[in-house]
């Protein structure tokens, strides 16, 4: 393959891909969950006492989670007093690397140093540090901790923790012990907010004998209407459709983003006519692949 068509589909790749887009292209291209957004933002603007309210996002794979996530950044680094207060900390979808808590803020403290912020270029040596010459110290917890909030306090920002597919860790590796420890720290700590997702809720959620009972505040990330679904057609593939074709690609997609913007992207140079002829064959021809699985 020619290096242009290789460079023409790596392009392709990431313009969807919101780790990989500016804030200014998040921004532009942010056209529908508004009223989650402005959720996110008002509780973000509002914990300014001594304890934060921490919140979870919750929607199925392809709901628009990190989407989300990463345009709530964007929206605190372009408003001065968002900017001033908060520094955020995008931790990576999978955090395959944990299995302790230990784990757990080591990766935080990974990620923080890696935010391209000259501030925080020196936690990357704290990190390497820690990680090599205390392995196995039972203090490497609190001490992971510990750089995280010295951090806070030399850039007089409190942290915003954005952790993707927390039911995953609390379902998984961490359990009720480090839950109910990082519970602690998030109602005690002001320096530490966090923004989770979860493609569904978990165990830890819900009951009131459980970590993180009420310690979130829950929002559901819901499916996309018809009429959101024209909306983002229209900025992905750039032309408008009627609501009758609208809502064929919603009830198609089931009103996911990442199905919408799939398709968008695959049909933005075709007729709507072509577009579903090309996916018929397209099922077609894998229909005995799909029947063996």
């Amino acid at each position: 393959m020619p290096p242009e068509e290789q460079m023409k589909i790596t392009e392709s790749h990431m313009k969807y891909n919101p780790a990989f887009l500016s804030n200014e292209a998040l921004i532009e291209g942010f056209c529908v969950h508004h009223g989650e957004l402005a959720t996110l933002v008002d509780i973000v603007r509002k914990n300014t006492l001594s304890a934060n309210q921490h919140v979870m996002t919750i929607g199925q794979r392809g709901s628009g989670k990190t989407t989300l996530m990463h345009r709530l950044s964007a929206e605190i680094a372009q408003d001065p007093d968002l900017q001033a207060r908060w520094f955020p900390i995008i931790c990576s979808e999978e955090l395959y690397e944990v299995v302790t808590l230990e784990d757990f803020w080591l990766e935080i403290l990974f990620h923080a140093s890696k935010q391209g912020s000259a501030s925080a270029e020196s936690l990357h040596t704290t990190y390497e540090e820690l990680k090599r010459n205390h392995k196995n110290d039972p203090k490497l917890a609190a001490l992971t901790l510990t750089a995280l909030l010295d951090f806070s306090n030399t850039i007089g920002r409190r942290l915003l923790v954005i952790c993707e597919n927390m039911n995953q860790l609390f379902s998984g590796p961490l359990g009720d012990k480090e839950a109910w420890g990082l519970r602690r720290i998030m109602q005690n700590e002001p320096r530490l907010m966090f923004a989770a997702t979860a493609t569904k809720s978990f165990d830890q959620l819900e009951g009131k004998d459980k970590a993180f009972f009420e310690v979130f505040r829950l929002i559901e990330l819901k499916r996309l209407s018809a009429e959101e679904c024209r909306i983002l057609w229209r900025s992905v593939a750039g032309r408008e459709i009627p609501a009758s074709q609208a809502r064929a690609l919603q009830i198609l997609t089931g009103g996911l983003p990442r199905l919408m913007v799939l398709l968008a992207h695959f049909g933005r140079d075709l007729s709507f006519l072509n577009l579903m002829e090309n996916l018929e064959r397209l099922i077609d021809d894998h229909t005995d692949y799909f029947k063996s699985g």
